[in-house]
């Protein structure tokens, strides 16, 4: 296989429009799939390097990136929902094994889980102004702050 420069070009080649078409189309399908370009490159057997190329040098094809990276985004928005509201189901172990229910032989005990730190992670994010880390500045024992006006070289002396 011919080497990916990053620059469009095999071995000092550019690509033809056809192959450059293709290739794109390939990195973009699998982007939609798997959610990083790293990994889309992988799979679509695209370097690297050329994807970040077309991302920086083809506004259109960049375009076309962003909608899909808004659809992942989406995509992991919802699955965090799921896991905070709704919660996922699995099974409930003991000592590391699943624990057999007693009354369906041959099944095994499951409990709903929610995640509470997706929860907070997810409002912290969509409603900063109530959920976001309060940050207070205060002087000594919560008083105010001090403030200290240095005028330069002016034979002022300092005001407080």
């Amino acid at each position: 296989m011919s080497k990916d420069n990053g620059t469009g070009k095999k071995n000092g080649h550019s690509l033809c429009p056809v192959e450059r078409a293709s290739q794109q189309a390939a990195v973009l399908e699998a982007f939609l799939a798997v959610g990083t370009l790293a990994e889309a490159c992988r799979q679509a057997k695209v370097g690297y390097h050329r994807a970040y190329n077309w991302k920086c040098t083809d506004p259109e094809w960049a375009a076309k990136l962003q909608v899909l990276q808004e659809a992942v985004t989406d995509r992991v928005e919802k699955a965090i929902l799921v896991r905070a509201v709704d919660g996922i189901e699995e099974y409930h172990l003991s000592q590391g094994l699943p624990v057999p229910d007693p009354e369906n032989p041959g099944k095994y005990l499951k409990r709903r889980v929610y995640s509470d730190k997706l929860a907070e992670f997810y409002l912290r994010g969509r409603r900063r102004d109530v959920f976001g880390e309060k940050k207070e500045i205060s002087g000594p024992e919560g008083g105010p702050v001090g403030v200290q006006l240095y005028l330069p070289s002016n034979d002022r002396s300092r005001i407080e």
